[in-house]
């Protein structure tokens, strides 16, 4: 059944290192440096795909199975990162009685959520390695794994409800709807990128959640077209 493909990986490959590039040369021209962390998510990002690619030509490789199990699992938590901070930076731009925290706290609390989930799914991923290499059963280490991803899934569904609170509150107000054009489109349309990523990775946190929840032999796993839609197509977005 797990059968991965050779094409699908080097596609995916050359479209997360033509991304990742062009960002590290974003963050180099525009100095705002804290946007590394975008590349460093690319980089695992890449760093899975070439366990993937290596699993297409050796399907048996325990080492490219976990290799790229890990990193997939652990490149979109570099993306939320940069998702909290944003949603952080507008409401400092615009004033905190838009939003129910203070703007220092959706980097705090949904971070420090996401560092919990990243060492339950260090946890499990390492419990399973132990058991497929002894040949036994890896399904407490997989059942861990998703406890971190579903950690991860309702902190992003929390997240995007504080976001929508904080767009609705400016939406209604006045001095906001007074903003010169050139601010108010800034504003909408990073409103709009944090929207469309938060997206992105609730769907694909749901995706592998159900991926996790079936086991290593799902039919999820062993279907490669659910993986490049509804992961990393989405995270190359």
């Amino acid at each position: 059944g797990y059968d991965p493909s050779l094409v699908a990986g080097i596609v995916f490959l050359v479209c997360f290192g033509l991304a990742t590039l062009i960002q590290a040369g974003r963050v180099y021209r525009s100095r705002i440096w804290w946007l590394v962390v975008l590349v460093l998510g690319g980089v695992t990002e890449i760093l899975g795909w070439v366990g993937r690619t290596w699993s297409a030509r050796n399907v048996y490789s325990l080492d490219a199975f976990l290799m790229q199990q890990c990193c997939l699992v652990l490149a979109p938590c570099f993306f939320s990162a940069t998702v909290y901070f944003l949603l952080g930076l507008i409401i400092r731009s615009v004033g905190r009685r838009y939003s129910l925290l203070p703007s220092r706290a959706y980097l705090w609390i949904f971070c420090l959520a996401d560092l919990v989930a990243i060492v339950v799914q260090a946890v499990g991923g390492a419990m399973s390695a132990i058991a497929l290499s002894d040949d036994k059963s890896s399904t407490p280490g997989s059942r861990i794994m998703l406890g971190g991803i579903v950690l991860q899934l309702v902190c992003m569904v929390v997240f995007s409800a504080l976001a929508a609170v904080v767009w609705m509150r400016m939406r209604k107000d006045r001095s906001y709807r007074a903003m010169p054009h050139p601010q108010a489109g800034k504003l909408t349309s990073l409103g709009w990128g944090i929207a469309i990523a938060t997206f992105t990775i609730i769907i694909r946190g749901g995706y592998r959640s159900a991926e996790l929840a079936e086991g290593w032999g799902g039919y999820l796993l062993q279907h490669e077209a659910y993986f490049c839609v509804l992961d990393s197509a989405l995270m190359v977005i």
